[in-house]
């Protein structure tokens, strides 16, 4: 900014009197060495610094940002490079053809960095670009109301210029146009507080607290029931901030426990640090971890977990006189920003209030819920002295019957080294979801996990699985996902499988796979569990990459992969490229090999390594048999492909995703 002032003022001082001060030539934009010097400086230490602050960024995030920055570089790099050292390699001005050079990359900065918002996704530009245009629609929607009898009378006048005022106004058309009038005539009288209606709509900031707090003080007349706190806190608090949740939570008689009024897991020792610090700021007390400024970083472990299971963004001290009696709890906000003081001024009158209804209230904690149980064998759910018709074992079920209070439990039917998948209705919606547990991770790690879910979750395909989002119970991560009501690729290998069947496998997958490495991700767990079929007979694959976020965060409990482990792969050994059995890094070419041996087990009925020791796989591999001689009825040329797939060498398998489909088409 310094730099900047003086370049500005220099450069006008020498426009206004050229010989006043001599040594400001130095810094003349046309002719001086030192204007381009200075800003290539800065630009190249602006480069510098947010390079280095990506390096601390999630590895989605890097990626994204390295792209970014990289295209800023290509485009002005050569201009800066060219003007910085011109005056030093160069007599007289630069020719036409040396400009060129320079200017021509900086075309491209407007078309690489647009391509990095709207393909790689570095900035939220859909959801940015969806709330501006609603917000510039409903403006213009009340600005054009007003304008449109006017326009009217216009068109109406030039379709009849020939005839008087009057005969031309006179018609069934001019009295159309009076009702249109008087119909708009309110719009035209209120148009400011209509206008200022839309804003406060679309944007937060314009808010009426006040209206807010009063609609609460209102809402929470006598009332007696914690329910009915919580119905008023949500229509003129939640909706309002834009929080995902509300909960109050009570202190017990004995000040032993706060006491949350809609789920048992989330109360609190008035002990622990989230209470110790919201009670003794006496302020509202930030806790959302996607937030850096966020007191979550500050918290111990045990903490941060507390948070991520109670939904906590915002915590707000309930007192009576200097007495704490209660805990509100607010949930993150669903636009990731902080709050600012308008609204922190109104969430502290909205503690207040509620600390001064808690007297009346009727103290109902939230039940503990049933404990369920899970068939061993069927999947069947079960109460607690239920047995299963089929004679199989009962074992607790991992989640409860009704998960975040919207997802109710129907059955298991999956399970696998990472966790156990269940089919499950969302009750709000009606329809069915499959909720696949992962191990218990570490309150960063789990953070970790959203952001690459939310990030993943941009990239769209008709043969990705949709990701509908991220739950937690008992500090373990729950993903929602599509269902498969077809089953998945297990049972369709068991039960035997057409070439025709396989290839049209292989075409899905190797398209949705090019969606993802397209956009910057690794799946690193392609297998037949993770490839399903849609209610419409769709392929589909599933998971979208997730094993990796949960694979690199250190688990609290169960191991992650079955065995032999490998330290450089996230999935399933089994199909884990050979440069992950050595230990190296594994790119998108590992996603192909796992796709060819996947093929493979499809078309042979069994996984060419299943029941091997792992030190002999590499030469398995070696002399793995063709296809072709496997079964009669495989052509040679998906045998030839199977097998390109399969080479140990990254460099000579399948080039990308993008040449697997057209190979297959090609041969076929």
């Amino acid at each position: 900014l310094v730099w900047g002032v003086i370049l500005l003022f220099g450069n006008a001082a020498m426009m206004v009197a050229p010989s006043t001060i001599p040594w400001l030539g130095w810094l003349a934009r046309s002719g001086g060495t030192g204007f381009w010097v200075v800003v290539g400086t800065l630009l190249l230490l602006a480069l510098a610094a947010m390079r280095i602050a990506a390096r601390r960024a999630e590895p989605g995030d890097r990626r994204r940002a390295a792209y970014f920055l990289g295209a800023v570089a290509a485009g002005f790099g050569p201009l800066f490079l060219f003007e910085v050292t011109g005056p030093f390699i160069r007599d007289g001005g630069a020719s036409s053809r040396q400009l060129t050079l320079e200017l021509l990359p900086t075309l491209t900065v407007p078309f690489t960095t647009a391509w990095g918002i709207l393909a790689r996704h570095v900035l939220p530009a859909r959801d940015l670009l969806h709330h501006a245009a609603r917000h510039l629609i409903a403006r213009a929607t009340v600005g054009a109301s007003v304008g449109l009898p006017v326009v009217g009378v216009v068109v109406l006048l030039l379709a009849h210029r020939d005839r008087p005022v009057a005969e031309a106004l006179s018609g069934a058309a001019g009295q159309g146009l009076a009702v249109g009038t008087l119909l708009l005539l309110p719009v035209a009288l209120y148009r400011r507080p209509l206008l200022a209606l839309v804003d406060r709509r679309f944007n937060r900031e314009a808010q009426d607290w006040a209206a807010h707090l009063a609609a609460l003080t209102r809402g929470l007349v006598g009332v007696e029931r914690i329910e009915d706190v919580n119905r008023a806190l949500e229509t003129s608090v939640v909706a309002p901030l834009g929080a995902e949740s509300v909960d109050v939570l009570r202190l017990s008689e004995d000040a032993r426990l706060l006491v949350s009024s809609r789920d048992a897991s989330a109360s609190l020792s008035p002990d622990a640090g989230p209470a110790i610090l919201a009670f003794e700021s006496d302020e509202p007390f930030e806790v959302d971890p996607a937030l850096d400024t966020s007191g979550f970083w500050w918290l111990p472990e045990v903490d941060r977990r507390w948070i991520l299971d109670a939904r906590a963004g915002l915590l707000l001290p309930l007192r009576s006189g200097d007495r704490p009696i209660g805990l509100l709890v607010l949930g993150p906000r669903r636009a990731e920003r902080a709050y600012e003081a308008a609204e922190l001024q109104f969430l502290r009158a909205v503690s207040a209030v509620v600390a001064s209804s808690l007297d009346r209230v009727v103290a109902r904690p939230a039940a503990a819920p049933a404990p369920i149980f899970e068939c061993v064998a069927c999947g069947r759910l079960l109460e607690a002295d239920e047995s299963c018709p089929c004679g199989g074992e009962a074992r607790p079920a991992r989640l409860p019957r009704l998960l975040a209070g919207r997802y109710s439990l129907a059955g298991r039917v999956g399970e696998g080294g990472m966790g156990r998948v269940y089919r499950a209705v969302d009750v709000d919606l009606g329809r069915p979801v499959a909720l696949k547990t992962l191990p218990a991770l570490s309150a960063e790690a789990s953070i970790r996990l959203r952001q690459e879910a939310r990030a993943m979750a941009g990239v769209s395909h008709p043969n990705l699985a949709v990701l509908y989002g991220i739950e937690r119970h008992n500090s373990a991560p729950v993903l929602v996902a599509e269902f498969m009501g077809c089953g998945t690729l297990v049972d369709r290998v068991a039960a035997g499988m057409s070439v025709d069947e396989v290839v049209r496998v292989g075409l899905a997958v190797a398209a949705a796979l090019e969606a993802l490495h397209a956009a910057s991700f690794i799946h690193r767990d392609v297998k037949p569990s993770n490839i399903g079929f849609s209610d419409r007979d769709e392929p589909k694959l599933l998971d979208l990459g997730l094993a990796d976020a949960a694979f690199r965060a250190p688990a609290l409990e169960g191991p992650l992969l079955e065995e032999p482990t490998l330290p450089s792969f996230a999935g399933t050994p089994r199909y884990a490229p050979p440069e992950a059995w050595v230990g190296e890094p594994v790119g998108p070419e590992g996603d192909l090999w796992a796709l060819a041996i996947t093929l493979y087990e499809c078309l042979a009925g069994r996984h060419p390594l299943a029941g091997i020791p792992f030190r002999e796989w590499p030469a398995v591999l070696l002399g793995l048999p063709p296809l072709a001689t496997i079964r009669q009825d495989c052509p040679r040329w998906l045998s030839d492909c199977v097998a390109a797939g399969l080479a140990a060498e990254p460099g000579r398998r399948w080039p990308s995703a993008a040449q697997v489909p057209g190979n297959l088409r090609a041969a076929r």
